[in-house]
């Protein structure tokens, strides 16, 4: 039934992964068609609703996907044949809240508006570049492999430094 789960099962995944999915496919179907979601709200609060609305969720004419019938419109029943497609996701951090505040070379500026000389930021650890826009998940890493390249090659123009 879940050829997949069964493949990925045998990969040191848990034994009761197949029938798990299945279960989790059945409930999650289930709760969209009801329009409640049972496990995590989705749906439920008013930023979902206008987020998911009328940013995320613009139907579009091009596309063979059919229109939401459902009641929550942040769900959308899962077809109950595969083929599904899976990758194991482990915990991370969505985004920083302050830092250090670089410049267009990745420099870390002091408290007064210069650049540290050798001192370099990029990723999760600075205020992030694009000030309050965040435009979905993973949006970080363009920004953080962007300065990072950009960090890197200003850094390797520095002087090389003696104790």
């Amino acid at each position: 039934m879940w050829p997949l789960a069964r493949e990925i099962g045998t990969r040191k995944l848990d034994v009761h992964f197949a029938r798990t999915l299945g279960d989790q496919i059945a409930r999650f179907n289930a709760d969209a068609r009801a329009g409640v979601d049972t496990q995590f709200n989705r749906g439920t609060y008013p930023y979902d609703l206008e987020w998911h609305k009328n940013i995320d969720s613009i139907e579009r004419t091009d596309t063979k996907w059919p229109h939401n019938p459902g009641p929550n419109f942040t769900m959308y029943p899962l077809s109950g044949q595969g083929p599904y497609y899976a990758i194991i996701a482990g915990a991370g951090m969505l985004d920083t809240n302050g830092g250090p505040v670089i410049n267009s070379k990745s420099q870390v500026i002091d408290t007064h508006g210069h650049a540290i000389p050798g001192l370099y930021g990029a990723g999760n650890c600075i205020a992030s570049p694009v000030g309050q826009g965040y435009w979905g998940a993973g949006s970080t890493l363009g920004p953080a492999l962007t300065f990072g390249t950009i960090a890197g090659r200003n850094a390797m123009t520095e002087p090389t430094k003696t104790a």
